[in-house]
């Protein structure tokens, strides 16, 4: 049975704290707890680990703590316990931890043949790691952690690498890695040559696709084909290390033109590589949650649409109406000066503005004549009904005022909340420009479809009393035949 313990750092060093047998072992800020740990974003009592006899194994749950217990990078659910294996990365909060067994480390690869010279590294124990490798970690797990894109984690994992291996040129590569098809994201160095292609071993990123791979001096690879390909690029030593499982998305490269060639800087080096694997692991983490997100974005998004479509659909007339005022409004929000961020979420409003009509009946929807004053005040509470279909989810926080105010009008006679002039939002300002004339344009029961012209003046008189000035400004620059064009392909696509 090995035995198990936890290795960090504290301010006198690195500490272990072993783990007894059969727990549980509590960790947290108490003093009472198996596994102090002083810091103000750990919990009094922040989780419990546990001897599971039947696997042979320690697990981890979230004690219900304020700051989260993470293992590589994935925070615990509440109630979830995560069994641990050797070189687990344990966040308690802020502190970050590993998980440990006796013996000399667990192969992360292996080679059949003895002799072959390409390191394929062991996952080291914390305790071998100095001081300065330790605080970088602790460092860029909570940078990885609070990353919202995928370029500021690949950033970060390069910036990191470079600094724990000093090696010269590292690069993060994208996927697919094949002979011909090298496509280099982030980077430091020199990475590519004079005519702009990538300046990289082909044989070590071929080989990483199966595991990490380090080379600490190529005068020792007795692998010809690695040792030619790394005299190409004039490198003596090089590492590769896929991130995510098979470097599913893409690998961290790094090469250097000079070794000394003696055992400390091979220890070194082994020291620095095992590092990058640590903080390949958390970027991993990081960009599988960002993943997680962008799929779940998707997925609402498309859900969204759906909604939106079934809307339209149930009125023969505007079929595809919040794609031409979707697009339309971010035209006159470009044609406005407005920034590419205000354009980009007019868009996003135009897209659901309408969606609260789910709520108004079809026979109201549809109906060929005036609407009465009842009919009407169910078609005035679509801006409130979407607002409040849209207002829990995190995505639509930045539209809804577009989706409440789109009513409104400039002198105040608008609706839900007669708001006037700047009290109204430049989504709603933008998008009642475009909703307006889309309105018009389009054929209904009880009158024709408007030529562009005549719904284009009709916009020009409502400047000061329906519409804010500056908006109508805007879209009257924009040629009659750009908005015919418009309006046309959007019904041809949509209608």
């Amino acid at each position: 049975m090995a035995d198990f313990c936890l290795i960090g750092r504290s301010d006198a060093g690195v500490v272990t704290h072993p783990l007894s047998l059969p727990g549980p072992v509590t960790v947290g800020r108490l003093p009472t707890c198996q596994v102090v740990i002083e810091h103000a974003q750990v919990s009094r009592l922040h989780a419990r680990l546990e001897w599971l006899a039947g696997q042979e194994r320690w697990c981890v749950s979230d004690a219900g703590s304020q700051g989260g217990t993470r293992v590589n990078g994935r925070r615990l659910d509440k109630g979830e316990t995560v069994v641990l294996e050797h070189g687990d990365q344990i966040a308690f909060g802020p502190a970050v931890l590993e998980c440990v067994a006796g013996g000399a480390g667990a192969t992360l690869m292996g080679v059949d043949d003895p002799a072959e010279q390409i390191e394929w590294l062991k996952a080291g124990r914390s305790e071998d790691l100095s001081h300065r490798h330790l605080a970088l970690l602790l460092d860029l797990n909570a940078t990885f952690d609070a990353a919202s894109d995928e370029d500021a984690t690949r950033s970060k994992l390069v910036e990191g690498a470079a600094q724990a291996t000093g090696f010269a040129n590292v690069a993060f590569v994208l996927k697919p890695v094949s002979e011909d098809d090298i496509r280099v994201g982030v980077h430091v160095g020199e990475v590519f040559d004079r005519d702009g292609r990538p300046r990289m071993s082909r044989t070590v990123l071929r080989r990483a696709r199966e595991g990490l791979v380090l080379v600490t001096d190529k005068a020792q690879v007795s692998d010809a084909a690695m040792a030619a390909s790394l005299e190409r690029v004039s490198a003596q030593q090089a590492f590769c290390i896929p991130v995510g499982d098979r470097g599913s998305f893409g690998f961290l490269y790094a090469d250097n033109g000079a070794s000394r060639g003696d055992a400390s800087e091979r220890t070194r080096l082994e020291e620095a590589a095992k590092v990058a694997h640590a903080l390949v692991r958390m970027a991993a983490a990081s960009l599988e949650r960002l993943h997680r997100a962008r799929e779940m974005e998707r997925l609402w998004r498309a859900t969204l649409q759906l909604v939106v479509d079934t809307v339209e659909n149930r009125d023969k007339c505007t079929g595809g109406h919040s794609t031409r005022v979707a697009e339309l409004a971010r035209l006159v929000g470009r044609t406005a000066g407005l920034d590419e961020g205000t354009c980009a979420l007019i868009y996003e409003c135009g897209r659901v503005h309408d969606i609260g009509k789910v709520a108004v009946p079809d026979g109201v929807l549809n109906k060929p004549g005036r609407l009465d004053e009842n009919e009407f005040k169910q078609v005035m509470a679509h801006p409130t009904v979407g607002f409040n279909m849209l207002r829990g989810h995190p995505l639509m926080q930045d539209v809804l005022p577009g989706v409440l105010e789109h009513h409104e009008k400039w002198d105040g006679s608008g609706y839900p909340a007669r708001l006037e002039r700047e009290s109204i939002s430049v989504l709603g300002r933008v998008i009642a420009v475009a909703d307006v004339f889309d309105a018009l344009t389009c054929e209904r029961p009880y009158r024709s479809a408007m030529p562009v012209e005549k719904a284009r003046a009709i916009i020009g008189e409502g400047a000061g009393s329906h519409f804010d000035p500056a908006f109508v400004k805007a879209f009257l620059a924009i040629p009659v035949e750009t908005l015919a064009r418009h309006m046309e392909s959007g019904r041809s696509g949509n209608g």
